[in-house]
């Protein structure tokens, strides 16, 4: 008699528990064992030799021949699923821990969830992410002209005029949004950052400049003009501007407010 526990039972066959009811009959294939309370599997010559309490299975070993499918087996869901399974499994190289652009991965409805993709003459290099509703609902990916990375959210709408984007275009990084009729909401980039009324025109801006070394801070009327200015001089001295200054003159002089020389 022999005693095995459960996790010797990884052998190079496939081996089948079959319960036995009375009705099964014993094969040359199969081998009696009994299974008791503490879980322990015992080879047996005979099913008779089981103790008061174990249970009789017979253990048979599963041929080529008795190998099937499954007729019950689901298929997936479109056509289309079938056809990026296809491409996905095609890896050239036959390294199994890569997978061949482009590929989709759908729900159990068969919707888009996520697809990969090379790029095309209408979009860029990436992974695209959908809604339930089949609309693009976030991107990353490479842009188009410089080759830098970007990371895009869109409305639940997917339009392209309604985002939220980081990019590292050739002129450096930056981050945008865009709300109603394609309009700018806010930009940053290495210069500074700016903030857009309803109109797009600049309305406040906050940053270091073209120089990148001093602090500059503008506010704008509606229609982009200059009203008031803060900024640093040479020697470190701070100064304020507000426009117009009274009186109205021609020359649009502003008043002044400068930080004391040290």
């Amino acid at each position: 008699m022999m005693t095995v526990f459960g996790a010797g039972l990884v052998t190079a066959l496939a081996l089948v528990w079959l319960s036995v009811t009375g009705s099964a009959q014993e094969t040359g294939n199969t081998v009696p064992v009994c299974v008791g309370a503490d879980r322990v599997l015992r080879f047996v010559e005979n099913e008779k030799n089981c103790k008061a309490g174990e249970q009789r299975f017979l253990l048979a070993a599963v041929t080529a021949e008795s190998k099937s499918e499954d007729p019950e087996r689901k298929k997936p869901s479109s056509k289309k699923t079938d056809q990026s399974s296809e491409q996905a499994s095609s890896n050239k190289d036959g390294d199994a821990t890569k997978v061949t652009a482009p590929f989709e991965v759908v729900d159990g409805q068969g919707k888009t969830i996520m697809r990969v993709q090379e790029p095309t003459s209408d979009s860029s290099r990436g992974m695209y992410i959908y809604n339930d509703q089949g609309r693009i609902a976030a991107h990353v990916g490479v842009l188009i002209t410089s080759g830098g990375g970007r990371v895009i959210a869109r409305n639940s709408g997917g339009d392209v005029s309604r985002y939220v984007q980081m990019a590292y275009p050739a002129e450096g990084p930056q981050f945008a949004m865009k709300g109603d009729n394609d309009k700018l909401l806010l930009l940053i980039n290495q210069q500074g950052s700016v903030w857009y009324n309803k109109n797009e025109v600049p309305a406040v801006s906050l940053g270091a400049g073209e120089s990148g070394s001093k602090g500059i801070f503008k506010v704008a009327d509606e229609n982009g003009t200059a009203v008031v200015e803060a900024g640093s001089l040479q020697g470190g001295r701070g100064i304020v501007r507000v426009w117009p200054s009274r009186g109205q003159t021609p020359l649009q002089i502003p008043q002044f407010l400068l930080g004391s020389k040290q």
